[in-house]
């Protein structure tokens, strides 16, 4: 694991924003600029953004989490203020991430820790809605819907060129108001069976 100066990190998440929106990174004044200007540039420059203040919401740690590390971040999460999913309003289809990005949103603070979607598919897992299985015959595992995780709501479809497979799961109006129901309950049976670890 590495960890970073959260003083340098703040500065290269700001120069990021600003060259992702068209401006010169140390002076912030807008230049035109063609590279700049490409969307599939801008999208890029936003998903370093994004990856940087996942790394300084890491307290500038990168490199896998321990035992310890995974429990604190569970505990965060605890206090998540699941009062506010009495808001939640389905949109569309999406995958777990999706839609716990969508609960945290329904707070206001983007910086408010929630549940990881893997500890979420292990919670279903647990509860016999997702299932472990073999995709390939290099042996590559994924998760599936059970037959109960399809009676939920979960679609799933199989993706990727051959050797690169993966099952994509997507969660319907249903099942997101069941993991908007039940999110509470996901999360201190998550930090239950963590702290048996």
């Amino acid at each position: 694991m590495k960890q970073f100066d959260l003083e340098k990190l703040e500065k290269a998440i700001i120069y990021t924003e600003r060259m992702a929106d068209g401006r010169a990174p140390y002076s912030n004044q807008p230049i035109e600029n063609e590279v700049l200007n490409n969307p599939n540039v801008i999208r890029s420059m936003y998903f370093i953004k994004e990856v940087l203040q996942e790394v300084k919401k890491n307290g500038g740690v990168v490199g896998s989490k321990g035992i310890k590390q995974q429990k604190n971040t569970v505990e965060m999460a605890a206090h998540f203020p699941f009062e506010v999913l009495d808001k939640f309003s389905y949109e569309s289809n999406k995958p777990i991430s999706l839609v716990l990005k969508q609960f945290v949103e329904l707070t206001g603070k983007p910086d408010v820790s929630i549940i990881s979607a893997v500890a979420v598919n292990k919670w279903l897992g647990a509860n016999g809605y997702l299932e472990r299985i073999v995709i390939n015959a290099e042996g590559k595992e994924n998760w599936s819907p059970t037959d109960k995780g399809v009676a939920l709501g979960m679609i799933s479809e199989k993706r990727g060129d051959p050797g690169r497979e993966y099952i994509r799961i997507e969660y319907n109006k249903e099942a997101q108001e069941f993991l908007a129901y039940n999110l509470r309950r996901i999360t201190e049976e998550s930090l239950e069976s963590r702290d048996k670890i």
